[in-house]
């Protein structure tokens, strides 16, 4: 039971400033011999299944996958240790790439049969099990085996991009044009007033 309650402590420290603001709540956790964070916890974890079962999936994914993540990044900056910050580095990176094939590639994923669920069994596997390291260490020979062409296809669409508004912005600054689109709201101001006119 020890075991039990020293793990819920040190996994629930960071609601601490929040329990200890709530005077009763942190009377509760002394006689309880636990921290007022894991009375927060558990609030949270219940306010999280209600979520679940009067709003879906979605928020308790995002909670789960995005709002949890967070806080275990936040603690493991504040902590002197270096393997947590490498172990939320890894998670973070994972996820952007998952997130950039998704944009773009998002049509692939379709087809793939309960895609929703098998993401959420990938984000358990990343987040409890330790498999955005194991992932981004498999990862990682592939990036830089394929560096040079990666920084290619970066440095084209940089150049696509910067070429795309340097156009925008000549054509925006251009007087000719400024006249153009103030002439067509004055025609197209003229004709609602006729057409309204015409109506009376």
């Amino acid at each position: 039971m020890d075991k039990i309650k020293a793990s819920l402590t040190d996994n629930t420290r960071m609601f601490d400033k929040i329990g200890d603001q709530i005077p009763p709540l942190k009377k509760l956790a002394h006689d309880q011999k636990l921290n007022s964070g894991a009375f927060v916890a558990v609030a949270l974890f219940f306010a999280s299944l209600l979520i679940l079962i009067f709003h879906g999936v979605e928020l308790a994914v995002c909670s789960y996958t995005i709002i949890y993540p967070a806080f275990r990044s936040i603690r493991a900056i504040e902590t002197d240790e270096k393997d947590d910050d490498k172990t939320w580095l890894c998670y973070w990176v994972i996820i952007g790439v998952l997130e950039v094939l998704e944009t773009f590639f998002g049509f692939i994923f379709w087809f793939i049969p309960f895609w929703k669920w098998v993401r959420v069994i990938f984000f358990v596997y990343m987040i409890s099990f330790g498999g955005a390291e194991v992932m981004l260490n498999k990862l990682l020979p592939l990036i830089e085996a394929h560096q040079s062409e990666i920084q290619a296809v970066i440095d084209q669409v940089t150049e696509v991009a910067n070429d795309a508004a340097q156009e925008a912005k000549k054509q925006v600054t251009d007087p000719a044009l400024l006249m153009k689109g103030v002439n067509a709201v004055s025609q197209a101001q003229a004709a609602m007033a006729s057409n309204e006119k015409k109506e009376e």
